[in-house]
This record gives C-alpha cells, sequence and structure tokens, in this order.
C-alpha cells in the first residue's frame, strides 16, 4: 500500500485527473443521471446535476436517494483522487430543503481526515443559487492488497 504522504501527493499514475478518468467510463449511474465532474483535486471533488421530472417522488420534489447519489458520487470521487481504491464504509445525509425539478445541484466533497486505510468526508450539497439542499458525512475505506496495487487483499 502506498503511505499516506504519497498517496496525498497526487502525481503521475495516482493523479485526480487519472482517478477521475478512471472512475466515470464504468459509472452507468452517474451517465444516467446526467451527474457531471466540473472540479477535482487531491482530497476534493466537485460535481453537478440537473435535476430532471424524472429524479421526482410523488409530492414531486427531487427523490432524496438521487441527491444522496449525487453526494455519494462526489465523496467517490474526491477519495478516489490520488489513484488508490475507496470505496464507501458508512454515509449519512442531512436534508436542509427540498430540490424540484430544474434546480442544478452542486455537491463539493472535502477531505477532513486520510489514513492508511480509511477516510473521513464532507459533502455539501447546494442548489445554483447557494441554497444549502443536503450534507452528507461519510467514510470511506483505502482497498490495497500491500503491494501499492488496488484491490483487496487475499
Amino acid at each position: 500500500m502506498q503511505p499516506a504522504a504519497n498517496r496525498k501527493r497526487g502525481d503521475g499514475a495516482s493523479s485526480p485527473r487519472r482517478a477521475g478518468a478512471g472512475l466515470k467510463p464504468n459509472d452507468h449511474a452517474v451517465r444516467a443521471l446526467g451527474i457531471r465532474l466540473e472540479k477535482m483535486r487531491a482530497g476534493h471533488a466537485t460535481m453537478s446535476m440537473t435535476v430532471t421530472e424524472a429524479m421526482s417522488n410523488g409530492l414531486r420534489l427531487c427523490h432524496g436517494g438521487i441527491i444522496f447519489t449525487l453526494a455519494d458520487t462526489a465523496m467517490a470521487y474526491a477519495s478516489n483522487s490520488r489513484g488508490v481504491t475507496a470505496v464507501a464504509a458508512t454515509a449519512s445525509i442531512n436534508f436542509a430543503r427540498p430540490a424540484r425539478s430544474g434546480d442544478r445541484l452542486v455537491a463539493k466533497a472535502v477531505e477532513r481526515h486520510s489514513s492508511r486505510r480509511t477516510g473521513l468526508y464532507d459533502v455539501e450539497v447546494t442548489r445554483d443559487d447557494g441554497a444549502l439542499i443536503a450534507t452528507l458525512h461519510g467514510r470511506v475505506m483505502f482497498l490495497t492488497d500491500g503491494s501499492g496495487k488496488n484491490g483487496a487483499s487475499g
């Protein structure tokens, strides 16, 4: 496994640009929901999405699971930004206000702590006008086999 210091450098094969490029082609949910990567740097990611009518629940509001998916995606890109595979271990979301069809949502993920095996991330989801929609707090696990290559041990 790469030491935490090496993960934080973000150079070469583990640069944020390469990490982001490696995630998106296989992420069918991101493509289906129209989630876009706006910015990415080591430990940080900004994603955006425009709420469509198909994302609405019975109250004609954006389904909370869709907002969670946007926030979780931002955490995924931020936690994988150094080229070390990371997967969500826990995440909790707090909703501040609803989003509606036509709203453009922006999720900004920030790494708060990173160790060899885990990382803590905070994500704020806002509307284009800056209104807070939700906050997510999550923990990820970094998967490595001890040799510096990605993948679970075993």
